[in-house]
């Protein structure tokens, strides 16, 4: 096919089929509930003078929390509202079939989210006042891909297009867009089954397809029930032991708490950067945002698992040869938890001077455990350990003996002291924080599993 060619090749492709005013116009305004239900904090119901109506929570007579609307043409919303608009997290279906579940504000799609086109066409990425705006997938009914940079609606900046020519050749287009037109000058084609070292802005722009494909398979929290999800973080891409670390764990907890389909790994390693999303700070936003959308963040409980080489500044060192990464410190870590809303947390730092996070972690609601003192280094990252110190003793011996957390961190404390004095090591002295609220609801998750305690896990990485 000749460069030429390809604009009029691919004009039904970049006419992307999205009307966002269309699409949350085919709702009905939301009218105020009757005075005689001006507040209500849940199953709180009423209808619209057009036959549609409203189950959920209500203040001041508008609705304000989570509640679904069902409007009169059968259009429906089923999320969280504030001051009477769909704003938080929601699934809203229109009449004719689209859907879209993910972020709202103010009535507008915001942020992350899936957008389900009742022809079979599909969008998964970020989104600004209800239209494609940033990095996205476009997946359309006939199989043809689009990963990489949106704005308005249309292709935008660094771009992938797998499409099959009229041979029925699979190909692959990548480059740069404007406003929805390629740019011919930055042509890189190839065959889709190529493979090759991947520049650092590939890796990056790769990240939204591995992470909005993880997001599918996330499966959603069981109502009356406290889950418990997995977001595990393998910083430094220098050394195997971290992403080692981070499977053994995701083994671990799918065998012992049957969480299969409830966790998401983020590491740096060369080795499995075209399968498994990259440990950065952008990439561990999406995943809470991700792991946020599918429990109940006022009821689940997240487990996140942090593990790599730390700072005295008590900074987390996130490096992938090649791809600029930002180290994480304990502030940016405390600001990205802070947003994802969710309330009930534990939070495992394996790293040397770890115990600094602590003061900037820590609520009522919160369990922190690391590895070592805010002063002092942790030890076991070497070249050919297959965890660290810490996460030998912790996951593999104390967790081994008992679910509950803090029991088994005060197992794994004594277990790493013994090894540190048979090795004239400094000891780490590792730390934990209990919030007063933690416990009874660990204890609650608890009494949701099982009574069986697995043994003999072995460290095996799916790649």
């Amino acid at each position: 096919m000749k460069p030429g060619s390809l604009k009029s090749a691919f004009y039904l492709l970049l006419l992307i089929p999205f009307s966002a005013c269309a699409f949350l116009d085919s709702r009905q305004t939301t009218e105020s509930a009757p005075e005689s239900a001006s507040s209500c904090d849940q199953n709180c119901a009423f209808t619209f003078s057009d036959g549609g109506a409203y189950r959920g929570q209500l203040s001041e007579g508008q609705p304000n929390g989570h509640g679904r609307v069902l409007w009169a043409n059968g259009t429906y919303y089923d999320g969280d509202f504030l001051n009477g608009k769909m704003h938080g997290s929601g699934n809203f279906v229109s009449a004719n079939g689209d859907h879209y579940v993910g972020s709202f504000s103010e009535d507008q799609l915001e942020g992350l989210g899936i957008f389900s086109f009742s022809n079979g066409t599909r969008y998964s990425g970020e989104f600004i006042k209800s239209e494609f705006n940033g990095n996205g997938i476009l997946i359309r009914f006939n199989g043809d891909k689009y990963v990489g940079g949106f704005k308005d609606n249309q292709f935008h900046g660094k771009g992938m297009l797998y499409f099959t020519d009229p041979q029925g050749r699979h190909q692959v287009l990548g480059g740069a867009w404007n406003q929805g037109q390629y740019d011919e000058n930055q042509e890189e084609r190839g065959d889709e089954s190529a493979s090759g070292p991947l520049s650092a802005e590939v890796v990056l722009f790769y990240q939204y397809k591995m992470l909005t494909d993880m997001m599918e398979h996330i499966e959603a929290s069981r109502p009356g029930i406290t889950d418990l999800y997995l977001v595990s973080f393998g910083g430094d891409g220098s050394q195997d032991v971290f992403m080692k670390e981070v499977f053994y764990l995701k083994s671990l907890f799918e065998k012992q708490y049957g969480m299969e389909n409830r966790t998401i790994e983020l590491i740096n390693n060369a080795s499995i950067v075209h399968k498994n999303p990259i440990a950065s700070m952008i990439n561990l936003k999406v995943a809470l945002e991700i792991i946020a959308q599918q429990m109940d963040v006022k009821e689940d409980i997240l487990f996140l698992y942090l593990t790599s080489h730390g700072s005295r500044d008590h900074r987390l060192s996130v490096r992938l040869g090649g791809v600029p990464l930002g180290n994480l410190s304990a502030e940016t870590l405390a600001e990205i938890l802070k947003e994802s809303g969710i309330q009930w947390k534990v939070i495992v730092i394996s790293a040397c001077y770890s115990g600094g996070f602590i003061e900037h972690l820590k609520d009522d609601s919160s369990m922190i455990i690391t590895s070592a003192r805010a002063d002092r280094s942790s030890f076991g990252c070497s070249d050919d350990a297959e965890l660290t110190y810490f996460g030998r003793a912790f996951l593999q011996h104390a967790l081994d003996q008992s679910t509950s957390f803090a029991d088994a961190f005060v197992l794994a404390k004594e277990i790493v002291s013994g090894w540190e004095e048979k090795d004239h090591f400094t000891p780490s002295e590792p730390q934990i924080y209990t919030g007063p609220l933690i416990e009874k609801k660990l204890k609650s998750w608890r009494q949701t599993l099982d009574q069986q305690v697995a043994v003999g896990i072995t460290y095996n990485t799916p790649y």
